[in-house]
Formats: structure tokens, sequence, C-alpha cells
């Protein structure tokens, strides 16, 4: 199994101690999706290829409920991270670059090697990823890491899915059922309240 796999598995909170015959894992390219028996979905993206030894990884969390934001999380990981850390500062900022546009800083904790994304971001995030998204991390112009986009469209599909079997289902899925195109995939992940 892939080591960025191993390490962003860190940020899928343990899912499989919550997961059911009622759950739903789906899995397409660079992305997974993990969803709950409770309707809380987590996709995640993996970076396609390594720069230097570094890989990044994105976490995008729903919880089950009406009116829950979506969440947002990136995750560093090194082919020797105790190295690569050494040189860190306690915390760092990178800079999300989205399709050649700027997306505002992140601040990564270096002993965990997260940043938390603002509401902002995330919506960013949502609003390129089933098109075709270029999504980089960059410190001082250098490219620090990539997020994939390959394999976003199919797990955005997929959530619809995991939500039309609970009663519950939160709104940024349930208006979604009929979707079956990379538009309807789009307009699926943007939060309702």
């Amino acid at each position: 199994m892939r080591l960025i796999f191993a390490l962003a598995t860190a940020l899928l909170p343990l899912y499989a101690i919550a997961f059911s015959p009622s759950g739903l894992y789906f899995a397409h390219k660079e992305w997974e999706l993990a969803c709950d028996n409770t309707g809380t979905c987590r996709a995640a993206g993996y970076g396609g290829d390594r720069i230097d030894g570094l890989s990044a990884s994105v976490l995008l969390t729903r919880q089950a409920g009406a009116s829950q934001q979506v969440n947002g999380q990136f995750m560093l990981a090194h082919a020797d991270m105790n190295d690569a850390k050494e040189r860190l500062p306690a915390k760092f900022k990178l800079e999300l670059w989205i399709n050649d546009t700027a997306a505002g800083s992140l601040e990564f904790v270096k002993e965990t090697m997260v940043a938390e994304l603002s509401q902002a971001q995330v919506a960013a995030l949502l609003d390129a990823l089933p098109d075709h998204a270029a999504v980089e991390l960059l410190r001082e112009n250098e490219l620090w890491g990539v997020v994939s986009d390959t394999g976003a469209a199919a797990v955005f599909l997929k959530m619809p899915m995991a939500a039309s079997s609970r009663s519950a289902a939160s709104p940024w899925l349930r208006h979604c059922a009929p979707a079956r195109s990379r538009m309807n995939a789009k307009n699926c992940l943007k939060t309702r309240s």
C-alpha cells in the first residue's frame, strides 16, 4: 500500500470503528470517500506526485445533520519525516493556490504537519475540484505539495448515494440525488444553510 495512503489515514478519523454495513467506502484514483452509519462523510484527496520527498493530502469532512459546514484540513508527509521536521519552525505557513489563483495562507503545525482550512478556502476547493483543478501548496514561490483532482468528481458523485438511505441526510447531499454529471457533482457540494 502506498506510503501516502498510510500517512493520510492519520487525517481520517477512525471511520472503520464506526463503519457499519449501512456505511459507505469508495475509492477512485487519487480520492477516497468514507461515510459512517450516522451520515458523516469524509472525502480525502492525495498528491499524485512527491516533490522532493514531500506529499500532500486534503481531508474534507461534513458532519451529519442539517446546516453542517464542510471542514477541511491539509496534511504534509515526507519520506523521511523526522529529518524534514527538524528543519522547520514550530509553525510555518504555506500558500494555497487553486487553478493559479491565490487562496490564502495555511498555518501548519510542525508536530502534526496539519493545517486547518478557512471556510473560504473550503468553498474554493469545493468549487474547483469537481472540474479540472490544480491544487498546490507553495512556500516562498517553491512548490511544497500538490493534491490531485483525479477521482474527485467520482467521489463527489458517490456522496448522494451515501446520504440517500438516511432520513437525516445532510443538505449538501440531499438535493443531489439525481446527480449524474460533473456539473451536478459541483453543485452538490455547495453548502446549503
